[in-house]
């Protein structure tokens, strides 16, 4: 599944694919009715890049968020999330409970938190990077993989324990190393 403008050609070298392109809106409906559609073509495994862009693409779970508080009689955003909240859960329960083998792409941004000085004064300070995704999104998948402008990849979480603690360039040998463990770990599945 690509919504990042025909960028999925980029990876054409590297053997045969097939393309599910999604464009705005980037609904999350959308993204579950194209993982349904590659469940009922027995595919083993789904690529969805990039995932952000229903959390925060046009179309996307804040764009609706915004439009629900903007045309509700109070305004309040808050309320807005009982009506998104059931439509994440619905992507989420989706790419769980697919028989198919998920990978998804998150873009990133810099996240920063408000600290005190010694003066008393307040200033951003970056702690790291963070998904664009609702907070915890990164619990839902077995593995995460952080990887920088350098394309080295650390997991930040990592069920499988093959990538604990090392830093890498992601490669075809990943992809293999993934493969054993899904032939040898029954219990795994979905996202």
């Amino acid at each position: 599944m690509a919504t990042e403008n025909s960028s999925a050609e980029f990876y054409a070298q590297m053997g045969e694919y097939d393309v599910c392109v999604l464009q705005a809106p980037f609904t999350a409906q959308k993204y579950t009715d194209a993982i349904h559609a590659a469940e009922r073509a027995w595919y083993n495994v789904i690529i969805i890049d990039s995932l952000s862009h229903a959390w925060a693409g046009e179309g996307g779970l804040l764009d609706l968020k915004d439009n629900i508080a903007k045309t509700s009689k109070s305004g309040n955003s808050f309320t807005a999330w009982k009506d998104v909240t059931p439509l994440h859960r619905g992507l989420v329960d989706a790419m769980l409970q697919s028989p198919c083998h998920i990978i998804a792409t998150m873009r990133s941004k810099t996240e920063y938190v408000i600290d005190t000085d010694d003066r008393g004064r307040s200033f951003p300070r970056k702690i790291g990077m963070a998904p664009v995704q609702r907070e915890g999104m990164d619990y839902e998948f077995t593995l995460v993989f952080d990887i920088d402008a350098a394309h080295i990849a650390t997991a930040s979480k990592d069920r499988t324990s093959l990538f604990t603690g090392k830093s890498f360039q992601p490669s075809a040998e990943t992809g293999r190393q993934l493969k054993e463990w899904l032939e040898t770990d029954t219990s795994a599945g979905g996202a």
